[in-house]
């Protein structure tokens, strides 16, 4: 059974795809990746407070990955500083980057990381709003 994705094939395919992230990791292009989230993430809320109510979208791929990983984030701060940060199963940092974008695609070299457990999460005034667990695989 093959599944086709039309609008993916139309965009290059997953060769087209990987050539755009590998150009965006080597600072080659500044190409930003849209975000779309579907109409069940938009419509999900997070009460925080009686005066808060921010949603957060967290999506981390591919799982495992080996040369890179790749960060997908929709944020609700954005009045606030955000910072994506990586650390390993000994909760080392080993990749920390502020987020200047509510919304946006984060490629992450891990050629200098070593197999494992990895830890990706997003800290807004020293409280996680999501995280997501990735192995590196070599």
């Amino acid at each position: 059974m093959e599944i086709r994705n039309n609008s993916v094939e139309a965009a290059g395919g997953q060769a087209g795809a990987y050539a755009r992230g590998l150009l965006m990791l080597n600072g080659a292009s500044d190409y930003k990746e849209p975000v779309y989230l579907p109409d069940v993430m938009v419509n999900r809320k997070l009460k925080t407070s009686a005066q808060e109510a921010a949603w957060e979208y967290l999506k981390v791929y591919p799982n495992p990955a080996d040369k890179y990983i790749t960060v997908e984030y929709c944020i609700a701060t954005e009045d606030r500083e955000a910072v994506l940060k990586v650390v390993n199963t000994e909760s080392k940092p080993v990749y920390a980057k502020v987020l200047e974008n509510s919304e946006d695609m984060i490629l992450i070299d891990i050629k200098n990381f070593s197999q494992g457990t990895y830890i990706i999460y997003i800290e807004v005034q020293g409280k996680i709003v999501d995280s997501k667990v990735v192995s590196v695989a070599k």
